[in-house]
């Protein structure tokens, strides 16, 4: 305190001190040079400038005063110190000497302050105190109480824990019988549904009991056989009963779901069947009704077909009745149409639904289950009313159409493989064993034969039908009436679906039955010499192979012909060519050339080849051989073909040019004794192909 009442003193005293050097340097005093913390007593004295001494005891203590630090700590002192200390009436000294008085008063009033708030607090906590130990006395009471009721429920805690544990035990087992009602045993409501009526629920239930009944084999390798023995017993008559349901329910419906022309057949209803596969005999006796209600409907629309019209035609197949093929093609292409259509439906009683679009087929589904019926089989007896309508319909096709008449011999052969055709389209789906395979197949062998029978009637009618030849050599118009029918049967074969490698085996016979033929008569023509009976073989010939056209299964038979052809232009080649070297006048030195081709003689010393001879027959040849330029060759100018014409006028001229070169040839030759040769040849043989165009 002394302190802060210095520091207090001093600031009063440099306060004073200020004033007073401002009043004295107002009336030209010589106070500037006393230092500003000098106390105001000694400036008052008058001492003055540099005549008076320094009081160095005050320069000390306001130099000592001066160089107090004033942090911010002595700020607040000094600040908290000037709240105290107020000038009164006592004037400042007395001021002074009471501000360390205050400061003790106020610091006992602060005191006093503190212990009057702590007296409450001490009475507060004197009441906790009470309160907690009146507790603890509490706690020990109860404590006691506690023991001696432990003590007490002792026992009835020990028998607590056994009927716990026995608790346990039988929540346990209720557990498991729970879990076994639930595996091995149906709800009441699940045995409502069987006994109630056939919905999607129903076959939920029966494929559980299936699978209930299944699982019985684990009871029986385990320690409760009896009660599998008594679940598999229950199981059993709970599946008949379904299955029994299951059939009598298919039986009812089956009239309002498969009599349709068109059935659509619910999911229902098949998974009804699919399900019924589990009980052998049930299911054959179940699609056995379904063929036979099938077998009824198709019986009925084809009779409505045939006479009514139907299946998207407006007239009846019956009105086509004059029309023997389009007829037989219509009821046929109707049947396998009808074939195809029943084989898709009844192909979802053979298969098993599940969850995908795919179906597996019923030997995937059950293997262990052996069934009395194929699908063949049952397709087979859907389709055995058909039989009794379609054969006799057919065989009356075959009986009224004329099979003398040769005219109908294409339509004999159009019906045989339209029957073929068939025959290897149905039988696949139905089996050969089948009723309308057998049927087919019968139609086919009977059109077949009646078609022979015709074949051979045309062949023994051509041999005997004499020809008539016109002068230009044409084929005759029986040729071409035989080969048209030949070309439209070739067409019909080429068409159906008989393999390329059996269609030769099959129209071997037909080949042999209408070409043999031609071919003999072609050979028994008298009424013309053998050139012009050559050319009439030739035009025949080639119009034989031009109606073969390019079938393979006349291959062989193709070949055979141009043998014959090939050879017969030969020799008309030949014939030709000799004629016109006798007409030109080079036949007979041609001859003599090659007789004395193994003589030492010279050509020039025969009179038949001497140079004035030889020269005549160059100079003849000559002058033919501008003619023949320009006429045409008389025998190959009568062959149809222009192809083949001009073929045998090449090889004529050909061999003319090659007879032409040997001559010169022969002339040229030193050996033969002809002196200046070339002053009669007056053409090369080069120069004679180029005349005759035979480059």
């Amino acid at each position: 305190y002394s302190f802060c009442t210095l520091l207090g003193f001093i600031k009063m005293e440099l306060q004073r001190a200020s004033s007073n050097i401002s009043v004295a340097s107002g009336k030209g005093s010589e106070m500037s040079g006393i230092s500003m913390g000098v106390s105001g007593s000694y400036l008052g004295r008058g001492v003055m400038g540099s005549q008076s001494a320094p009081n160095t005891t005050l320069n000390r203590k306001l130099k000592k005063v001066l160089d107090i630090p004033m942090d911010d700590h002595m700020r607040t002192s000094l600040e908290a110190v000037s709240d105290v200390y107020e000038q009164g009436e006592m004037g400042a000294s007395g001021e002074r000497r009471n501000l360390r008085g205050a400061l003790e008063k106020r610091t006992l009033a602060l005191h006093e302050m503190f212990l009057n708030e702590y007296r409450a607090v001490i009475e507060q906590f004197n009441r906790v105190s009470s309160d907690v130990h009146d507790l603890s006395q509490s706690c020990s009471v109860m404590q006691t109480s506690l023991r001696t009721t432990k003590v007490e429920s002792q026992e009835m805690i020990d028998q607590i824990a056994v009927l716990q544990t026995e608790l346990e035990a039988t929540k346990t087992k209720e557990d498991q019988v729970k879990t076994f009602l639930d595996r091995f045993h149906l709800t009441p409501e699940e045995k409502q549904v069987l006994r109630g009526d056939v919905t999607p629920q129903f076959f939920t239930v029966l494929e559980k009991v299936k699978d209930i009944h299944n699982h019985c084999s684990d009871l029986l390798t385990a320690q409760h056989q009896q009660a599998g023995v008594e679940v598999m017993e229950m199981t059993y008559l709970q599946q008949s009963q379904g299955y029994e349901k299951l059939n009598k329910w298919i039986h009812v419906n089956v009239n309002d779901v498969m009599s349709q022309d068109v059935p659509e057949v619910p999911t229902l209803f098949i998974r009804a069947l699919n399900t019924l596969r589990e009980r052998g005999p049930l299911w054959c006796g179940c699609v056995k009704e379904i063929a036979a209600v099938r077998k009824q409907a198709l019986a009925r629309k084809f009779f409505t077909t045939m006479t009514r019209g139907g299946g998207g035609s407006n007239r009846p197949i019956d009105a086509h009745a004059h029309d023997p093929l389009r007829y037989v093609g219509d009821m046929l292409a109707w049947v396998h149409q009808a074939v195809a259509e029943e084989n898709d439906l009844i192909n979802n009683f053979f298969t098993t639904t599940t969850t995908s679009t795919k179906h597996v087929p019923l030997t995937g589904v059950a293997p262990d289950v052996v069934l009395e019926i194929s699908k063949a089989d049952l397709l087979d007896q859907t389709f055995e009313g058909l039989v009794k309508q379609l054969g006799p319909r057919i065989t009356e096709v075959l009986k009224n159409t004329p099979s003398g008449m040769s005219a109908n011999l294409v339509v004999y052969f159009r019906l045989e493989s339209v029957l073929e055709f068939y025959c290897n389209m149905i039988p696949p789906l139905l089996g050969t064993n089948a009723a309308l395979s057998v049927l087919l197949t019968d139609l086919k062998l009977q059109a077949l034969k009646q078609f022979i029978d015709m074949l051979k009637v045309m062949s023994d009618k051509l041999l005997a039908t004499p020809l008539h030849i016109t002068k230009e050599l044409t084929p005759p118009p029986i040729i071409h009436e035989a080969l048209s029918k030949l070309k439209m049967m070739m067409d019909t074969l080429a068409e159906s679906l008989i393999p390329p490698e059996d269609r030769e085996k099959e129209f071997a016979a037909v080949l042999s039955g209408i070409v043999d033929p031609l071919l003999t008569l072609i050979e028994k023509v008298d009424e013309i010499d053998a050139q012009q009976q050559l050319v009439l073989s030739i035009n025949c010939l080639h119009v034989i192979l031009s109606t073969f056209g390019d079938h393979t299964f006349t291959r062989k038979k193709a070949v055979k012909i141009s043998e014959t052809f090939n050879s017969q232009i030969a020799t008309l080649v030949s014939i030709q060519s000799d004629t016109l070297l006798r007409q030109s006048g080079l036949s007979d030195i041609l001859r003599k050339i090659t007789t004395t081709t193994t003589t030492s003689e010279p050509l020039s010393s025969f009179a038949t080849t001497s140079p004035h001879a030889m020269e005549e027959a160059i100079q003849a040849f000559y002058k033919y051989m501008y003619t023949l330029g320009s006429a045409p060759l008389p025998l190959s100018g009568k062959v149809l073909a222009m192809r083949v014409r001009d073929m045998i006028s090449t090889r004529t001229i050909k061999a003319i040019c090659d007879a032409y070169a040997k001559v010169y040839e022969a002339m040229m030759d030193p050996a033969n004794g002809y002196q200046n040769p070339r002053k009669m040849l007056q053409h090369t043989p080069d120069n004679v192909r180029t005349l005759l165009d035979c480059n």
